[in-house]
C-alpha cells in the first residue's frame, strides 16, 4: 500500500508561516513512523503513485485530486500533537475498505 501524506500543497499554502519550518521535521517523523507499516511519501508531486492520500483537515480544501484518489482526511490536531497511533488506526480502517 502506497500512502502519500500531503501536509502542504505549495510553499505559499503552508499551514501557517510561523510553523512552516517545523513542517520539514514533522514530515521526517511521519515518514519514519509510517514507513514501518507502509510505503510512505510526503512529496505532493507523487500523488499519481499513491493508493491512499492522507490529508490534515486544514489542507483538504486545497487538494484538487479528490475525485481521482482514495482520500483520508484526518484531524489536523493529530498531526500537531503527533498522535501517529490514532492516524494509523484511521489509515488501517480506510485501507480495509479499499482492499
Amino acid at each position: 500500500m502506497r500512502i502519500l501524506f500531503i501536509m502542504d500543497i505549495t510553499k505559499e499554502v503552508g499551514w501557517y508561516a510561523r510553523i512552516y519550518y517545523e513542517l520539514a521535521d514533522l514530515k521526517k517523523e511521519v515518514e519514519e513512523y509510517f514507513s514501518r507499516s507502509y510505503n510512505v511519501s510526503t512529496d505532493p508531486t507523487k500523488v499519481a503513485l499513491a493508493d491512499l492520500v492522507v490529508l490534515p483537515e486544514i489542507v483538504e480544501p486545497f487538494f484538487q485530486e479528490k475525485k481521482n484518489k482514495h482520500v483520508l482526511v484526518v484531524p489536523t490536531t493529530f498531526f500537531l500533537t503527533k498522535d501517529f497511533d490514532q492516524i494509523k488506526k484511521l489509515i488501517d480502517l480506510q485501507t480495509n475498505d479499499i482492499s
